[in-house]
């Protein structure tokens, strides 16, 4: 019930006194609420406690802030969180709206590129109120108020020393009721007009605890998530696509840059070895089959492979330095063919004493070049 009295006290009444947990509104005989500074003093206020009901005394002492105290001496334990609901009952009434705090949902997915996320905020909004009153239906979990515009329902919280209980919050969730908290525990509530600026404006001290219409939100952000993701991976093949591309070409250019400084300082080589051949026709060589060549201080020498498992090795004409290499190793010189002969099977023990040989002696190495086909 809004009262005449109620709506002509001015917004400068102070509300102080509630920091040191002092009730400073109560109900008169009338059943009306009524500020201490309105009543008489002491036990003629004839006033009773918002939540448990018991007789109060007006102290309006010359020291002490003005306040409501239990006649029979003990403190209610919930005097000054009852005392809070029905101020925001009777503000919301008097000016019969109610600001509702921003809400901003958002959902979040990592891409094959990069992080996904969409959000959708509805900015705070002015709600005309029909009526407002204390739930009085019997549940598992009571909200503290609730508020009906235009056939629907918005409970309100209030948190001044104790937060909402997960268990009653579930409840609400569960029944798909929207939930707002006011946070009146970090703020110096000194006039009604720090109250009245909470209610009716953006104020920060304003949340939802639960929206019903959030799961579908976070539904539909969800599915543009997906539609992006699937946006990205078409994205992502195509930058893998490319780079697949720009680096086989980046390979190819090494390849052919190598391929031509190589042919360009060792070309010769394969220029001399059908000149060697054409100088020692006994021998029966393919120039398709596996070859090596070293070069050497004095000259090339070549391992190639023959026929029927032979192993020809031809030096370069004036390279003494593999002339004493092989004989050192023991292979027989054929003077018919004008090559040191062995078998392919070793091969790969020469291969190993040559490059024993190359790096312990370093005066009788130019430089070692092995070419295999």
């Amino acid at each position: 019930m809004i009262t005449e009295k109620f709506k002509a006290l001015n917004s400068s009444i102070s509300l102080s006194a509630i920091h040191q947990r002092m009730v400073v509104y109560a109900l008169n005989e009338t059943e009306e609420l009524t500020h201490v500074n309105t009543v008489s003093r002491g036990k003629a206020c004839k006033c009773k406690c918002l939540s448990c009901g018991e007789s109060l005394i007006a102290r309006q002492g010359e020291l002490k802030a003005h306040s409501f105290a239990h006649e029979s001496g003990t403190e209610c334990p919930y005097a000054v969180e009852t005392m809070l609901l029905w101020l925001v009952k009777e503000l919301i009434s008097a000016q019969r709206y109610f600001v509702t705090p921003e809400l901003t949902i958002s959902e979040s997915t990592q891409g094959p590129l990069r992080e996904i996320e969409n959000r959708e905020i509805f900015p705070c909004k002015k709600v005309i109120v029909d009526s407002i009153q204390f739930e009085k239906r019997s549940h598992n979990a009571r909200p503290d108020l609730v508020l009906h515009s235009r056939g629907r329902e918005l409970l309100l919280e209030i948190l001044f020393t104790k937060k909402t209980e997960t268990k009653k919050l579930t409840s609400f969730e569960n029944r798909q009721l929207s939930t707002i908290e006011i946070d009146l525990s970090r703020n110096q509530l000194d006039t009604i007009a720090d109250f009245e600026h909470i209610l009716f404006t953006d104020s920060k001290c304003k949340r939802w605890l639960f929206n019903a219409k959030e799961a579908t939100i976070r539904s539909n952000l969800r599915a543009q998530n997906l539609e992006q993701v699937a946006l990205q991976k078409i994205e992502y093949e195509q930058k893998k696509i490319e780079k697949e591309t720009f680096y086989a070409t980046k390979n190819r250019q090494k390849i052919e840059v190598a391929t031509q400084k190589n042919e360009k300082e060792y070309g010769h080589v394969s220029k001399m070895l059908p000149i060697l051949l054409s100088e020692r026709p006994g021998l029966t060589f393919d120039l398709n089959n596996k070859r090596i060549y070293y070069l050497m201080k004095d000259g090339g020498l070549w391992l190639l492979h023959g026929q029927r498992e032979s192993l020809y090795i031809v030096a370069q004409n004036g390279n003494e330095t593999a002339v004493q290499f092989l004989h050192e190793l023991g292979i027989n010189y054929d003077e018919v063919n004008l090559c040191f002969l062995s078998i392919q099977s070793r091969c790969q023990l020469i291969i190993d004493q040559l490059d024993r040989f190359t790096k312990t002696d370093k005066r009788y190495v130019k430089s070692v070049i092995k070419r295999s086909q």
